[in-house]
């Protein structure tokens, strides 16, 4: 009896890290897909900004262009604590106060063929 809990006792620690993991490298690609809104963002803004100078937008063109910029990086901010967090947990599991913790890109990851077949980017 011992046994099997010890047992699935390890499988829940090792199922609970893995998935901490790799919601870890999810963080990390979101924060590069969000940086890069951000700069389109920041360039489009930027072109609004000239327009508006010219006299050839409104004022509330201008502001919409501000307010998306400023969710965008709200959300980025948001990305970046979910990471802290994960890194914490990943930390906790490990026992280490590592400031790097090593790990793949999402790109690298290699799902199961359950989880492909439901795996739809952008939802």
């Amino acid at each position: 009896m011992m046994h099997e809990q010890e047992r699935a006792t390890y499988i829940s620690l090792t199922s609970d890290f893995a998935s901490v993991y790799f919601n870890l490298i999810k963080a990390d690609k979101l924060i590069d897909i969000q940086n890069d809104l951000i700069k389109t963002r920041q360039e489009i803004l930027s072109k609004t900004t000239d327009k508006y100078k010219a006299g050839l937008c409104p004022i509330t063109e201008l502001l919409a262009h501000e307010k998306i910029l400023t969710s965008l990086k709200e959300e980025y901010n948001l990305h970046l604590q979910t990471r802290e967090v994960l890194i914490s947990s990943i930390r906790a599991y490990l026992s280490s106060t590592a400031d790097n913790i090593k790990r793949n890109t999402f790109e690298k990851v290699i799902l199961p063929k359950l989880y492909q077949m439901n795996f739809q980017p952008g939802l």
